[in-house]
């Protein structure tokens, strides 16, 4: 045998510190993500799911680690173990590393080209080191390039798209304090009433009186809502006479403040004299997304009908992981349980960080308007909760139907030529149309509301599965009206597997 040359030497020394490099930065950079995220990779799945696996690689620290149940402390009990892997795993790689170099170049006759090897080891090397240290962050780096946009994120099965007429469980209801229909599904967007108040303020001037729709139309006067309860720049709201050019000044306004068109103003100005419209866009992105649950959730509507449905949230193989991301919950009310111990009502702030907005998820009992179960929340929200009651338990499931829909609608109750205004000066006008269109969508990563509506004037610590009826509310954190209401007493509009 040739000895070895310094050359060759270095081949070796390389090899051994990259091997050892690869170790330490995968153990530091897992053992990091999982005490400040929770588990969220196959890298962490097998250090901490499967630590048989993971003690073979590293058997020294077998045989050490059982010296650290004496320690009381968590957090110095975890210090020393990733410090017993980092010195005394390194240590065992370090020699393995030894042996590999040892066979393949450091006694080898092909002396002259270790300078290649060399530089192939350097790259490689490089590329593992990094690997290692990049690997446990890779689920994490995902779901925040997909919140941003950067990568497409797969959305649920669209539950519904079209009229509103061709829903049988569901209703849209002009105002919050409306009677929801026994069994039915129940949204309220704030759009119409933001078209209603330009109307009434802008146009005629007075609260609109309506032949044959008195009680609604004194319904829609009596309330009003402003833009403090909306977030900057998420709104456009306008009325006029369409001879004034109400209409290109919708457009153009639309354009400059969100690049697109508005899509129901053609179907308004058809044949119209007085154009009252609303836009509305929000979202409440979720700091970390959920996890989407791959079990089918049994919904049990309020007729004791089951459907199974799509799910986001945290499931139960996800006990005792995700620290953070159950710190994104927030329990804003719990009460009332069964006779198992298990919680009838709660409300959630399905992220408690999220600005300006806030989306609000409550199994609360049915009452018969909309505003009613609003102020039902708001005060049991308002009881003060214990030290630690407002969190998401380490062993607690959350598990929350994913909704995917779009919908237009008619305000037909409104709409026709015995809709005659009764107001002075405005005798001979009806309302011709009134409409709405509402898309949502409510998933692992957050929310998303896109909302038009428009009047013409012619010649809305334990398990918390939400799996029977509930309350979603989205509103502008801090403001005390919601923009977006929806009672869910059915399963018509939830996404399915």
């Amino acid at each position: 045998m040739i000895p070895s040359t310094g050359r060759t030497l270095r081949v070796v020394t390389l090899l051994r510190w990259l091997v050892v490099g690869v170790h330490t930065t995968l153990v530091v950079s897992a053992g990091f993500v999982h005490f400040t995220g929770g588990r969220s990779s196959a890298v962490q799945r097998i250090i901490f799911d499967q630590p048989t696996l993971f003690m073979i690689l590293d058997l020294p620290v077998a045989f050490f680690a059982v010296s650290l149940d004496h320690i009381s402390s968590p957090t110095a009990r975890a210090v020393l173990f990733f410090a017993m892997y980092v010195l005394l795993g390194g240590l065992q790689w370090y020699l393995i590393a030894s042996l590999i170099a040892a066979m393949t170049c450091g006694f080898s006759r092909a002396i002259p080209v270790a300078s290649r090897r060399f530089r192939l080891t350097l790259v490689l090397g490089l590329i593992l080191v990094v690997g290692g240290a990049v690997s446990p962050w890779t689920a994490r780096l995902t779901r925040a390039l997909r919140l941003r946009g950067y990568l497409p994120d797969a959305r649920p099965a669209v539950a519904f798209r079209g009229d509103s007429g061709d829903l049988r469980q569901s209703v849209v209801v002009p105002t919050l304090d409306t009677p929801i229909p026994e069994g039915m599904n129940a949204i309220w967007c704030a759009t119409f009433q933001m078209a209603w108040d330009r109307l009434k303020n802008d146009v005629i001037g007075e609260p609109v009186r309506v032949a044959n729709a008195e009680d609604l139309a004194h319904r829609l006067n009596r309330t009003s809502f402003t833009g403090n309860d909306l977030p900057d720049a998420s709104y456009y709201a306008a009325a006029g006479f369409t001879k004034d050019g109400i209409a290109e000044k919708v457009r153009r306004e639309m354009r400059r403040q969100f690049g697109k068109e508005p899509v129901i103003l053609e179907e308004l100005e058809s044949e119209s004299i007085i154009l009252a419209y609303a836009y509305l866009r929000a979202s409440v992105p979720f700091t970390l997304p959920y996890f989407e649950n791959r079990e089918a959730l049994l919904f049990t509507d309020s007729q004791g009908r089951t459907t199974p449905v799509s799910s986001f949230g945290l499931r139960p193989e996800d006990h005792s992981a995700y620290h953070v991301l159950r710190h994104q919950v927030e329990v804003l009310y719990c009460g009332q349980e069964d006779e198992k111990g298990k919680p009838t009502e709660f409300a959630l702030d399905l992220c408690r960080d999220s600005r300006p907005n806030q989306v609000i998820v409550a199994c609360l009992p049915k009452q018969k308007t909309l505003l009613e179960m609003v102020r039902d929340l708001d005060r049991k929200a308002a009881q003060p909760l214990g030290e630690y009651e407002w969190k998401l338990g380490p062993n607690s499931n959350m598990l929350v139907p994913n909704l995917n829909w779009s919908l237009s609608h008619h305000f037909s109750q409104l709409e026709g030529a015995d809709k005659r205004l009764l107001n002075e000066g405005f005798e001979s006008f009806f309302i011709g149309a009134a409409m709405q269109t509402v898309e949502f969508r409510l998933e692992r990563s957050g929310v998303e509301l896109e909302s038009e509506a428009g009047v013409a004037i012619r010649g809305l610590t334990p398990d918390f599965y939400f799996d029977h009826p509930f309350l979603i509310v989205v509103k502008k954190r801090g403001a005390e009206r919601p923009f977006f209401v929806m009672w869910v007493d059915n399963a018509e509009l939830l996404c399915k597997p």
